[in-house]
């Protein structure tokens, strides 16, 4: 029994059929990507259990595959890294699946970054409306119904008593903040010696900085009792 079965693990027959369905796979994925989000191709394809048992009998075909033409011998190289290039991108593919953590990391040009957007979410705003005089929370019951976390009755019952509680991320606030005020001071050091010439500090103030009137007076006099203090300072020296 368990050769029969190995045999068919191992066949041809089965990496034919596995290389035909695996692509089609993918490409409905990205068609449900594309027609729905992200998290719909993810739940229904590329999360599935049946994408990765597919994935899995793909590399233990390949595997088995190595064994059974004996392709570890010189004269068959060329075709034993071929099947060892699709071993390791499947392996790679478990890697993502299962340790890795996707994102994206905003650099540029001339700068570096150790900070990165994960692709998680942390903070989710729902935003009620009505729908064919209905009231609705489109997003949170898309999530829901993806999922199989609840049905359409359960929706129905539940949407009237479902309440939300947002906390702010201060980390992101913070990181988002800072990234603000370190491009509007790059983007004031390179209009720097166009100052005085084609546009005036208050201008800069304003539209770079982005500072009120309020804020002008505020730092101005900020900055004057800074000049005075070092004033004194020299003085006692």
């Amino acid at each position: 029994m368990w050769s029969k079965i190995l045999q068919l693990l191992f066949s041809t027959k089965l990496m034919l059929v596995l290389l035909i369905l695996f692509p089609l796979a993918m490409g409905i994925g990205t068609f449900l990507e594309s027609w729905y989000s992200t998290d719909a191709a993810r739940v229904w394809v590329y999360n599935a259990w049946w994408f990765e048992l597919l994935m899995l009998l793909l590399m233990v075909n390949f595997m088995g595959n190595i064994k059974k033409y004996n392709l570890l011998s010189k004269e068959k190289i060329s075709v034993l890294i071929l099947h060892l290039s699709f071993v390791f991108i499947l392996l790679g593919a478990f890697v993502t699946r299962y340790i890795g953590d996707e994102g994206v990391m905003p650099i540029r040009e001339n700068n570096s970054s150790n900070t990165y957007l994960s692709e998680k979410t942390y903070l989710t705003i729902f935003i009620d409306g009505e729908k064919n005089e209905q009231p609705s929370r489109k997003t949170l019951k898309t999530q829901l119904l993806l999922k199989g976390i609840i049905t359409v009755n359960d929706w129905d019952e539940w949407k009237e008593l479902i309440a939300f509680d947002f906390i702010e991320d201060n980390y992101f606030s913070e990181l988002k903040e800072a990234e603000i005020v370190r491009e509007r001071f790059e983007l004031i050091a390179s209009v720097d010696e166009y100052v005085g010439k084609y546009i005036s500090n208050e201008w800069v103030r304003k539209n770079v900085l982005r500072q009120t009137d309020d804020d002008i007076l505020e730092l101005d006099k900020q900055m004057e009792g800074e000049d005075d203090g070092e004033d004194d300072d020299l003085d006692l020296d």
